[in-house]
């Protein structure tokens, strides 16, 4: 039996609440519908579908693998060009030098270890070979992430793979390792069909680049899904006169790998294609030193955008075609 209640006001206000709950209930069975759209069209055009780890706080992903037979699991990092292991997981999997190759590094001129790797696999399925480097902070994840990482898996081996990440409720990968990057494929008409928001990336300097507005000024991000948070470099809000304020008590290792003070942007909207980013607060750091890695790159980027913001609207990102969607 229900109960009535006498106010008017609070009347309309149990109306509003179920009209509230009924419209949460309709897009969540219509995100479920989705899902399973999405897994019937992929896996209809040769992908193969994995389930991935995402950490509890929602700010990493992680891929479980196996390299040379060896059991691993892998940070999923669009921010890295290359895939890295740790040099720790390096010895434990027995992994030789096979090659020096030099590079420009955070500090000039550096040179880089690439791994012998035979196989690197996802299940039972065999990735196309990519360059596999040795670097000493490649576990360096998140300490509260609760999860154990050898290394993290770099775009040059997505794309190569024809990654499709999916975030959400499980966290998925599809991936396929035949055809050509660019191949037809229904997904695109699907998603935007059922409202997802499609923006296109760049690709450039061995990056996915986010052309973004923010507070009103037209600049370039990283598509980063690697860094926990969505990160601003300093330089570029000096520039621009972002109002900051000072976050107690927190520090963060910057690219340079120097701890500073955690400071942030309190509100902070972001335009990115036809999508805003409502007023968010939004981490302040040296970024300084991407501008270094490689200085005729033309890579002038003014931040990353990181897992932090992608994963509260479902993102999914498909490397084939250089499109992020957001839900």
């Amino acid at each position: 039996m229900s109960t009535r209640i006498p106010c008017g006001g609070r009347e309309l206000i149990r109306s509003g609440e179920v009209a509230s709950y009924l419209v949460m209930a309709f897009i969540f069975v219509l995100s479920i519908q989705a899902r399973a759209g999405i897994a019937e069209i992929l896996q209809s055009e040769g992908y193969t579908r994995c389930e991935l780890i995402e950490s509890p706080a929602r700010d990493e992903l992680f891929v479980t693998a196996s390299v040379n037979g060896n059991h691993c699991i892998f940070l999923v990092d669009t921010g890295s060009a290359y895939t890295q292991v740790s040099r720790a997981a390096a010895q434990r999997l027995g992994l030789a030098v096979d090659r020096l190759i030099l590079g420009s590094g955070l500090n000039g001129t550096v040179k880089s270890e690439v791994a012998k790797v035979d196989s690197l696999k996802i299940g039972e399925i065999a990735l196309v070979p990519s360059t596999v480097l040795i670097a000493e902070n490649a576990a360096n994840t998140n300490k509260n992430s609760g999860v154990q990482c050898d290394g993290l898996v770099g775009l040059e081996t997505m794309r190569k793979n024809h990654f499709i990440i999916q975030a959400g409720q499980p966290a998925t990968l599809y991936f396929k390792t035949q055809g050509e990057t660019g191949d037809e494929t229904q997904l695109d008409p699907y998603l935007t069909s059922h409202g997802l928001t499609s923006i296109s990336l760049l690709f450039r300097s061995h990056h996915f680049i986010v052309p973004v507005t923010l507070n009103g000024v037209a600049t370039e991000m990283i598509l980063d899904t690697g860094a926990s948070r969505t990160v601003l470099g300093r330089d570029f809000v000096t520039e621009h006169q972002f109002q900051t304020t000072s976050v107690r008590g927190q520090h963060m290792n910057g690219l340079d790998g120097q701890t500073e003070q955690v400071s942030e942007v309190p509100h902070c909207t972001i335009l990115a294609g036809s999508y805003v980013f409502h007023p968010l607060a939004v981490l302040v750091g040296n970024l300084a030193a991407l501008r270094q890695v490689d200085p005729h790159s033309g890579l002038h980027t003014s931040g990353l955008l990181g897992y932090d913001l992608l994963a509260k609207f479902n993102f999914i990102l498909n490397t084939e075609i250089n499109s992020l969607y957001l839900n």
